[in-house]
């Protein structure tokens, strides 16, 4: 009764004193989640809807105060209600509508790379800047709610953009405010939600405020409400009630309040916690479900990588035109696919539909700008002692081929290329030649020399194979193998592909010309009767490796490292593996959990090898198998100058998951013969040593075993979910990768169809560098385009950009000059010092935030001639403007 509620608050009248030591901050949002459940249109309608509701209890209640995170739902305004941003604007500017945006989304915390990081936060300052009237040095929130799980990078890439506050709720089960120091010993000051992320107020909010306030010293609590997911954000009820609760008596004070707020009140916590290391792991399924989404993010981003890398290059060389405008909308376009509901594949077909329409969009982006550059890099080059006019009537070359090799990938090879093709994606190899003399420049995006055999495409070459002749920079003869007996058919025109071992100077370019040589002596031809029958060999052997596979269940048996003499197989061997997993309790098969395995199946049936290629510089056996429902094929190959086996996937998927009963999963395993108590796992903006688990976890391209200075990695072109064990019977360590996963919730068939990835399975010194260059290397094939001989005044082979002592992780030009930016990573964990060497003299050097802006006591590079020298903290990112001569 109203009553015994009067006596109770006489009775307890003297603690009013104490429990208004306290106050409740409580900072109304709308978690707005893109495209989880639904479409886009329905993300634009829901975020304009949720703001208009907003904005009409700012008019109507003086106090109220709201708070929105994402660059991308201010975006949504712009285009889809601009008349809405005035007002929006106005709030900002009185205080009450704070902007907790530093990233394009609330991303993914593991999968998008560290440059992709840098991205988010760059755009996003800029972009909100432009937009809003924010001042930079405000949007110093990252607002990471529902994210499934954190790197143990993010202090440091954070911290290069000038954000002090991380706000998450996943991932860990400790300290509520503390601390994170990253490897390089940047901090940032986080607040891990102890409740919820969204919701109503409550009568009961004030409950955890003593404890709280008393554990960190702090007078502020905070709360945090609102109707979210799919958005809405405060309701009328949660405005009332929160100023009903500020008048009770005997509770804390109540008030609307804000993130930025609560933050500037926790820096005065006393006693904090550091804590290092990952904030990891939740929803692991969520690194291998939707594969089409997983792998639209590695190519996106390391295609826009690419292409930025050259196209700096040829503005700065050759004049070319770089669009810093065209390079942000794509890059946009692969940060919004990063939200956490989108790269981690929890999200429906309507999700899965739209990630792979804004992918196709940033790849076109990224493949004309980097055509561009290439041709006007290779324009400068002087072939013009391979100028003739042989062969040149009738000439159907010039423009044969257009598309070929950039229109498969994803939904399987191109038939008209055959398995074997190369790599998916690629910069069409369309002619560009004439006659018999036939140029091609080759680019190489590391920024370290590579000796690698490379794939070219010649069409209509009115020469004699029989006869084909390639000569290399010095004019020499290179060493080649023709892969085609007969030219193919390609939309009424005829190509053949030839493969040439090269030295590809780092980030530059090596020309080499295939022509025709009538001085040969030709072999006679083969005899249709042979006089012997060699056996057939099941071993694939280069310089550096050797590996065995058995023709009865098309396992690897034997992988011997040559330069240790080691053997590095242990039994069972390497294959495909068929796997059911049991879903956990509650799970159902979802995408986000990986269930335990309830069978594994080595998948060995039907199975069919054949050896389909065998020459000086590649040599390749290709296996056919069946999977219950579906079709594995893989060629596997091994290439002069590689230190890899490459596993090159076409999988027609046909497997469908069953909620509450069954997951089937695809799997690669590599039993190794080694023993190692840790593995060495890239994440963003470097590595980390993890210990075996029976657990996928999160990886951006390769996960080693490291041994008496050696490492055998597992390597994958866009795969992300590895398993790292050790097995409990005799210790053997286990790599292995999950490559397909049908889940069935929310989306019930998200991978049927065809699929064509790449696994590697690799050698390299154990040193971080070793790893991540040897990942790179794999990852980022070499590029060929095709040109006529010409006149020009660079010399056949050039190196563009070489770095040492460092991992480079991204170059581009810079926001607001014509300045060079260079992104590097210390992946040694010790002080050290990072070199570059570039294509143009310096004419000066600073190091910059992520943001372009000069670094405060940052270090100080020195430079002469093409080369740089600047200090680099153990673990930490360097980003560096270099202004060349003449720019």
């Amino acid at each position: 009764s109203r009553a015994a509620a009067e006596a109770a608050e006489l009775a307890l009248a003297p603690m009013q004193e104490a429990a208004k030591r306290y106050t409740v901050l409580c900072v109304g949002h709308a978690h707005i989640d893109m495209n989880w459940m639904w479409r886009y249109d329905e993300t634009v309608s829901i975020t304009l809807d949720t703001f208009r509701t907003v904005l009409g209890f700012l008019r109507e209640y003086p106090d109220f105060r709201f708070s929105q995170s994402q660059a991308s739902v201010y975006e949504i305004v712009e285009k889809y209600d601009p008349d809405m941003l005035e007002e929006i604007r106005a709030q900002i500017a009185a205080g009450r509508w704070e902007v907790t945006a530093s990233t394009w989304v609330e991303a993914d915390r593991n999968m998008p790379s560290g440059e992709s990081v840098a991205r988010h936060l760059l755009y996003t300052r800029r972009y909100l800047s432009r937009l809003l009237g924010v001042e930079g040095g405000n949007l110093n929130l990252d607002y990471e709610p529902d994210t499934f799980g954190h790197n143990a990078s993010v202090p440091e890439l954070l911290a290069q953009a000038g954000v002090r506050y991380y706000y998450h709720c996943r991932g860990d089960e400790g300290e509520l405010l503390y601390r994170w120091s990253s490897p390089s010993g940047a901090e940032i000051l986080c607040y891990r939600e102890p409740y919820w992320y969204l919701g109503p107020i409550e009568e009961n909010y004030a409950l955890g405020a003593p404890a709280f306030c008393e554990r960190y010293g702090l007078d502020t609590h905070m709360r945090v409400y609102g109707v979210g997911d799919h958005g809405g954000g405060p309701t009328r009820r949660d405005i009332e009630l929160l100023r009903e609760l500020a008048g009770w008596p005997i509770y804390p004070k109540f008030r609307f309040g804000g993130y930025r707020e609560f933050f500037e009140a926790a820096e005065k916590a006393a006693g904090l916690t550091t804590v290092t290391g990952e904030l990891n792991s939740v929803f692991t399924g969520c690194y291998t479900s939707q594969a089409r989404i997983t792998q639209a993010n590695r190519f996106g981003e390391a295609k826009l990588g690419e292409a930025e890398a050259f196209a700096a290059q040829a503005a700065l060389t050759a004049g070319a035109g770089y669009s810093l405008a065209a390079f942000e909308g794509a890059w946009r376009k692969v940060l919004f696919n990063q939200f956490h509901d989108i790269l981690p594949g929890s999200g429906v077909i309507g999700t899965r539909e739209h990630a792979l329409g804004i992918f196709s969009e940033a790849v076109a982006v990224a493949d004309t700008r980097k055509a561009k550059a290439l041709r006007a890099l290779g324009e400068q080059v002087d072939t013009s002692a391979y100028i003739t006019g042989a062969g040149m009537a009738g000439s159907t070359a010039e423009g044969a081929g257009v598309g070929f090799g950039a229109g498969y990938g994803m939904n399987g090879l191109d038939p008209t290329i055959g398995p074997g093709a190369g790599q998916p994606f690629r910069v069409a190899q369309t002619g560009r030649g004439r006659g018999l003399n036939r140029v091609f420049h080759v680019f190489n995006p590391s920024a370290r020399d590579r000796a690698e055999v490379v794939e070219l495409t010649v069409f209509d070459w009115p020469g004699d194979y029989r006869r084909l002749w390639v000569l290399g920079a010095d004019g020499g003869p290179l060493r080649f193998q023709l892969l085609d007996e007969e030219q193919r058919e390609y939309w009424q025109h005829r190509y053949a592909r030839v493969l040439v071992e090269m030295a590809l100077p780092a980030g530059g370019r090596a020309t080499c010309v295939l022509t025709q040589n009538d001085d040969l002596e030709l072999a006679p031809p083969p005899r249709r009767d042979p006089r012997v029958e060699p056996p057939f060999s099941f071993t694939l052997e280069n310089e550096f490796l050797a590996a065995r596979f058995c023709p009865d269940t098309g396992a690897m048996v034997s992988l011997r490292d040559k330069a240790a003499g080691a053997e590095l197989l242990d039994h069972p061997s390497a294959f495909f593996r068929l796997i059911q997993e049991q879903p956990a309790e509650n799970t159902a098969g979802t995408a986000w959990t990986v269930g335990r395995y309830r069978s594994v199946e080595n998948l060995t049936r039907e199975i069919t090898l054949r050896k389909v290629l065998a020459g000086p510089l590649k040599n390749a056996l290709a296996f056919t198998v069946t999977a219950a429902a579906s079709t594995v094929t893989y060629t596997v190959s091994v290439s002069a100058g590689a230190p890899w086996l490459e596993v090159e996937c076409d999988i027609d998927w046909r497997e469908i998951g069953v909620p509450g009963r069954n997951t089937p999963q695809l799997n690669f395993t590599l039993p190794t013969a080694l023993s190692v108590a840790e593995f060495v796992q890239d994440i963003p903006g470097g590595f980390i040593r993890r210990q075996p688990v029976a657990q996928d976890v999160v990886c951006q391209s390769f996960a080693a075993a490291c041994h008496g200075g050696r490492a055998l990695l597992l390597m994958s072109d866009s795969k992300y979910g590895f398993r790292c064990e050790n097995d409990p019977a005799d210790g053997r360590s286990i790599l292995s990768l999950t490559c397909l996963r049908s889940s069935s919730d929310p989306d019930p068939v998200p991978e049927v169809g065809r699929h064509h990835f790449r696994i590697g399975i690799g050698l390299s010194g154990a040193a971080g560098l070793d790893l991540l260059g040897t990942a790179y290397d794999f990852c980022h094939p070499p590029t060929a385009v095709s040109d006529q001989p010409r006149e020009g005044q660079e010399p056949m082979a050039a190196a563009g950009l070489r770095v040492s002592g460092a991992f480079l992780q991204g170059v581009k030009l810079a926001e607001d000059s014509d300045s060079l930016i260079l992104r590097l990573v210390e992946a040694e964990g010790r002080e050290g010092e990072a070199r570059v060497a570039l294509w143009k003299e310096i004419a000066g050097a600073q190091a910059v935030d992520l943001h372009e802006l000069p670094l405060a006591n940052g270090p100080a590079p020195a430079w002469s001639g093409k080369s740089l020298r600047c200090p680099l903290r153990a673990f930490g990112t360097l980003t560096l403007m270099v202004t060349l001569v003449g720019d």
